[in-house]
């Protein structure tokens, strides 16, 4: 097929016609098109146009696109036809396609008709490497070996139920070091223990009845046992004049990890965009009561019963923010705030706080030279403590978590294990926290980092979602493996920096009890937008001994903030 496409349409309404070529452009593919709407027309350019691909309207004034379907197939047996059309039903839809038509797509739905042509254009593409391997085999066997054994896809033939071929693509994708290991093999012995009876019965059918299914999907297993993701097609074939089934693989592994962390980030934004308006408001309204129990307790007698009931809603209030503060740090506007650091330090002690006073107790494995990474400190101790509780809650009656963290030099191939094949090459920290609990079912692992899922009863479901956000905005990656009964280890890679990190410097003091006298006449200008916020702000400043000057908005900030320099 040329790199510029052909398309014919058969369309009666000018305007659907043009729609339907935006959204091919818009698409990015290259062709020219012509438009026809009788069957005379249809028929002429058929030939004079040969074209690619026809698109199709179903119903006409003077024509249809069945009887155009039909004269198509009889003219250009291979040419790719989709009907496109306003009212098809299901029944008629799946009847074409059983006849022999590409694909059919709704007016109403035409988003989805670049993507039909690019699966079309695909197929046929595969479609044509077949058929060219297969006269390639019947004119010549040493132009045949040349096609196939250089072919990127693994190419198979199978006769008798027994593997009598494999290129090299093949030998490799099965893990195998010479074509001797594979042949001999059945297909069932490479193919996933659910997908096997299935398999052999489409491939019985190729073999006996001469049917080419459609490209699936499915899953091979390695010599080593390993799975690999591929697209398989096939095709009826005669090997030494017995009938046999070819077999064409494309190892997908890669693709289908990227479509997996993609289906995760759409899902994180779209609970992102809702959480963070939610999350934000409800954080304004926390932040004004608890200024306001703080400033109550500030009037009240610390000795008395009123102070301690303060004080225990104050404590209510701030884990109440905290939860907030993990919604708002997976929505959007939660970028993290890095900082070259060295998190040596910063793990341990994240871990043994989130420790304290349970039954379960912390083996540390921390290289001393670990390299300095960008990051924001907050974040990954919320990440810490949310993997160092999860682990702490897995062994109720206690236990030992080991967390170990080492560096590490990632330098992908097609060998790379599938926890780093998504990682660029490069220098790397890896921390692993590893329990010996209860261990997490193999059908949960894929969605244990979904907003809101949790097997906990009491949880929130949002502890490793907010994780493995916080972890991928710092271009990063979380991993887990579990097994019920034995335990669960996550693994996070953050890639280590270049530029050199600054120690830790010295907290300075909290002002507990304030000098009113000497802030006396100073001048705080506070910028909010809730006017609940500005309140309390501002009766705090006035407690400290400040004089708070509130404003709304930005310009109104900026003249206040003139008037007072002037």
């Amino acid at each position: 097929m040329e790199n510029k496409l052909r398309i014919l349409m058969l369309e009666d309404v000018a305007e659907d016609a043009e729609m339907a070529i935006h959204e091919l452009r818009n698409a990015g593919l290259t062709f020219s098109s012509k438009l026809v709407e009788t069957k005379d027309d249809f028929t002429r350019y058929l030939d004079e146009f040969n074209p690619d691909i026809i698109l199709a309207d179903y119903k006409l004034p003077s024509f249809d696109g069945l009887t155009a379907f039909k004269i198509a197939k009889e003219k250009h047996p291979d040419v790719i036809f989709i009907f496109v059309t306003g009212e098809m039903g299901e029944e008629f839809a799946i009847g074409t396609l059983l006849m022999g038509a590409t694909d059919y797509v709704l007016k109403s739905h035409l988003t989805k008709l670049a993507p039909a042509v690019q699966r079309a254009i695909e197929d046929s593409l595969v479609r044509s490497e077949r058929r060219r391997a297969e006269l390639a085999l019947i004119e010549s066997e040493e132009r045949y070996r040349n096609v196939v054994e250089t072919s990127p896809n693994a190419v198979f033939i199978y006769s008798a139920g027994k593997c009598v071929f494999s290129n090299r693509s093949g030998v490799k994708l099965l893990g195998a070091s010479s074509t001797e290991q594979l042949i001999g093999k059945t297909f069932s012995d490479f193919v996933h223990p659910e997908s096997r009876g299935a398999v052999e019965q489409q491939i019985n059918r190729i073999i006996e009845k001469g049917t080419e299914p459609p490209l699936i999907e499915d899953r091979f297993i390695r010599l080593d046992g390993t799975p690999v993701d591929v697209e398989v097609t096939g095709a009826p074939f005669t090997h030494n004049d017995t009938p046999a089934a070819l077999v064409i693989a494309k190892d997908v592994t890669d693709r289908k990890l990227m479509e997996k962390e993609l289906l995760k980030t759409h899902k994180l934004e779209s609970v992102g965009l809702l959480a963070g308006g939610i999350a934000h408001d409800f954080n304004n309204l926390l932040t004004a009561i608890l200024g306001n129990i703080t400033m109550a307790k500030a009037y009240s007698d610390p000795e008395g019963k009123a102070s301690d009931r303060l004080s225990e809603a104050e404590r209510t209030l701030t884990l109440a923010k905290g939860l907030t503060q993990q919604l708002l740090t997976f929505a959007r506007g939660g970028a993290p705030v890095k900082e070259t650091s060295y998190i040596r330090n910063l793990i341990k002690d994240s871990a043994t706080f989130t420790l304290t006073g349970s039954n379960v107790r912390c083996d540390y494995a921390i290289a001393h030279d670990l390299w300095p990474v960008d990051i924001d400190k907050g974040q990954l101790c919320q990440v810490i403590n949310n993997l160092v509780l999860n682990a702490r809650h897995a062994m109720p009656d206690g236990g030992i978590i080991t967390l170990s963290a080492e560096n590490i030099k990632v330098c992908n191939s097609k060998e790379a294990v599938a926890e780093i094949a998504l990682l660029k090459d490069g220098d790397y920290i890896k921390i692993a926290i590893a329990d010996c609990g209860v261990g997490i079912d193999k059908k949960y692992l894929d969605k244990i980092f979904d907003p809101y899922f949790t097997t906990k009863q009491k949880g929130s479901g949002l502890g490793l979602a907010t994780s493995y956000s916080i972890i991928k905005n710092h271009d990063g990656r979380i991993t887990v493996e579990s097994q019920p009964g034995v335990g669960t280890t996550f693994c996070i890679y953050l890639r280590a920096s270049k530029k050199e990190a600054t120690r830790d410097k010295a907290r300075k003091k909290i002002l507990t009890d304030p000098q009113r006298e000497q802030y006396k006449g100073q001048k705080v200008l506070v910028m909010d937008d809730d006017e609940n916020i500005r309140k309390i702000l501002k009766d705090m400043l006035t407690y400290l001994g400040f004089e708070g000057h509130l404003s709304v908005a930005g310009l109104d900030a900026i003249e206040l903030y003139c008037k007072a320099k002037a």
